[in-house]
């Protein structure tokens, strides 16, 4: 089953807004843009959803109709460039206070995605998800409460 049929599945209540997803020819591109590799699963995320809105939580992407806040090949050159986030660290949500939840490019694997909240103001790490899936079923529980 496909990441968004799981999230779907799993959260009924829920309405996942999306343009639908990227193509692989994307996410190339993006790759080549930020000179980074992404993870499987954060690729299967991007082909599934480009970007996605849940409610007042919205995740960065690729993809047609993104709004440029989403983008992640502007956010995250932003970051690194703007704020001096570092380089190992992929930004893909704001939690609206600045602090960033970042798929962390050196410890995750081929296939997986190891996340981590960055903070904005001391710019440490802690660990939050192994896995893009985990990661996105946590914030979904914490969208609804639990």
């Amino acid at each position: 089953m496909n990441l968004k049929k799981i999230l779907e599945n799993k959260f009924p209540s829920l309405t996942l807004e999306s343009e639908g997803g990227c193509t692989d020819s994307d996410i190339k591109k993006s790759e080549l843009q930020l000179a980074v590799s992404f993870p499987a699963d954060y690729s299967e995320y991007l082909l599934n959803f480009g970007w996605l809105s849940v409610e007042h939580y919205e995740f960065f992407g690729l993809g047609k109709g993104i709004p440029d806040f989403l983008n992640i090949n502007l956010v995250a050159h932003d970051e690194w460039e703007s704020y001096g986030l570092d380089k190992r660290f992929l930004p893909i949500w704001n939690n609206g206070g600045g602090d960033l939840d970042c798929i962390d490019l050196e410890l995750s694997t081929k296939d997986k995605s190891k996340i981590f909240v960055v903070s904005h103001e001391t710019r440490q790490a802690e660990f939050v998800a192994d896995g893009i899936q985990s990661w996105l079923c946590l914030k979904l529980e914490e969208l609804l409460g639990g």
